[in-house]
């Protein structure tokens, strides 16, 4: 009866059973790398939902202390009625000939008490000698100051302050994220290097 003997693998299963070892090597690899980069990827996700709050904490902060800085200097500052002394410079203009909103310091007297009085007030652009222009007086020294917080600027100071907040926040986590997924390709491309080092003198070896 004749013996059966086994002949060499078919190049076919041996390119095959190559690629299943080349495969399983990359992803031992790059596994690791994975599941740094999906831990990364859900704590940017966590940072950026505790920015939100973060951010609306600051803002509100803000605004406390802007409103209580308002209702100070409105307590403290009354309004005058004063003649400009020294006209203002007229036609200041931007890049592109664009006008620009400019005041100046410019001398003004005003009466208080029966008595007249002098000093520097912060005026417009243009503005004529003789006209007359609204000062602010310090209400213990009398001296001019400038217009108090409004409202309003408390408000725009605490939305301006919690965007500016989350916008940085939210820039410094994707940041973050496209760092360390360029820190983990880099990772993976090195790791499967070294898999192609260890098993491509196997496929040179086991090649005819």
């Amino acid at each position: 009866m004749p013996r059966s003997t086994i002949g060499p693998v078919p190049r076919p299963e041996r390119t095959r059973g190559f690629l299943r070892l080349l495969r399983w090597s990359v992803r031992s690899s790059a596994r690791g790398a994975d599941h740094v980069e999906a831990v990364v990827v859900v704590l940017c996700a966590l940072g950026a939902l505790v920015a939100v709050p973060v951010a609306a904490a600051v803002g509100t902060e803000v605004y406390v202390g802007t409103s209580a800085a308002a209702r100070r200097e409105q307590a403290t500052r009354i309004p005058a009625e004063a003649t400009v002394l020294v006209a203002t410079p007229a036609g200041l203009s931007g890049s592109g000939g664009a006008a620009l909103p400019h005041s100046f310091q410019a001398p003004v007297e005003w009466f208080a008490g029966g008595e007249r009085h002098t000093g520097m007030a912060s005026v417009p652009e243009g503005t004529r000698v003789g006209e007359h222009q609204t000062v602010w007086l310090d209400v213990v020294t009398g001296e001019p100051v400038s217009q108090p917080t409004r409202a309003t600027d408390a408000v725009t100071s605490a939305i301006t302050v919690a965007v500016l907040v989350l916008m940085f926040a939210l820039v410094g986590l994707v940041v973050l994220c496209a760092t360390a997924h360029s820190a983990l390709d880099r990772l993976r491309l090195r790791g499967w290097a070294e898999e192609w080092a260890r098993v491509g003198p196997r496929w040179s070896h086991h090649t005819p």
